[in-house]
């Protein structure tokens, strides 16, 4: 596992199938093939990940399996494709096959089928953490079908209750709820959510840079310019924070 959050996905694969190679128990060698294929799809080879989906034993989880690779490819129609049975799968499996298929339905337009799976995927779990990941889902969802900011802002206060006892969903739900809020013309509660943000950092360059970045768009949106380049100019200058962010408070600057 510290080949694969290292992003080393050949080695990573590579080790897992030995691991199922190596093991005799047919749950072990699933969870280990699909880790292997995984790794391999993010190593660019989907199709070599596919087969090795297909030598899983445990036939759910090579379905569940197949159904994450066609995510991770954004193959949308080819997973809508895949049969998810609610009746007799695992309650374990029935969750993330749900969350990818609603993505999928939202991926193509499809916001009735993408809401009506996210609420077969409350039902199917009762992990306060995976039930605000499902809000963040429907609010995204909602923004996509162009719905009203409330319907929307629902969404957010619920993930954001859900995920109160901290952690990155807490912290990305306050970031986009302090937009949507700017966006409605409600600053004082944007700025707020910005506060509780900052204070929930922990220092971490990821979160420093977004919380900054998050005030400069709050801050260009009340029309205080001087507030919001200073807040950008912060932003691009936090010390190993992602690329992606801080190329994102360039480009602010630049505007």
């Amino acid at each position: 596992m510290e080949l694969v959050n290292a992003g080393k996905n050949e080695a990573a694969a590579e080790f897992f199938v030995r691991l199922a190679e190596s093991h005799p128990n047919p749950v072990q060698q699933s969870d280990a093939l699909t880790i292997a294929a995984l790794a391999t799809a993010k190593a660019g080879r989907p199709e070599e990940a596919m087969k090795l989906a297909d030598r899983i034993p445990e036939p759910e989880i090579a379905q569940l399996c197949k159904i994450k690779l066609l995510e991770e490819t954004r193959q949308w129609q080819a997973l809508l494709d895949q049969e998810i049975n609610l009746k007799t799968w695992p309650e374990n499996l029935i969750f993330p096959a749900l969350m990818a298929r609603a993505r999928a339905h939202s991926a193509l337009g499809q916001h009735e089928q993408a809401e009506s799976d996210l609420r077969l995927a409350l039902d199917a779990t009762i992990s306060n953490l995976n039930q605000a990941r499902v809000w963040h889902a429907m609010a995204q969802d909602a923004q996509a079908a162009n719905a009203g900011p409330d319907q929307v802002l629902a969404a957010y206060n619920e993930m954001i209750r859900l995920a109160a006892s901290g952690g990155g969903m807490l912290q990305r739900g306050l970031s986009e709820r302090a937009l949507l809020l700017s966006g409605m013309g409600r600053h004082k509660e944007a700025l707020a959510d910005l506060a509780e943000l900052e204070q929930k950092t922990n220092n971490d360059p990821h979160w420093v840079c977004t919380v900054l970045i998050a005030y400069g768009d709050v801050y260009r949106s009340m029309g205080e310019t001087a507030k919001a380049k200073s807040s950008f100019e912060k932003a691009a200058a936090v010390a190993n924070a992602p690329a992606a962010l801080i190329e994102s408070a360039r480009k602010r600057l630049a505007e």
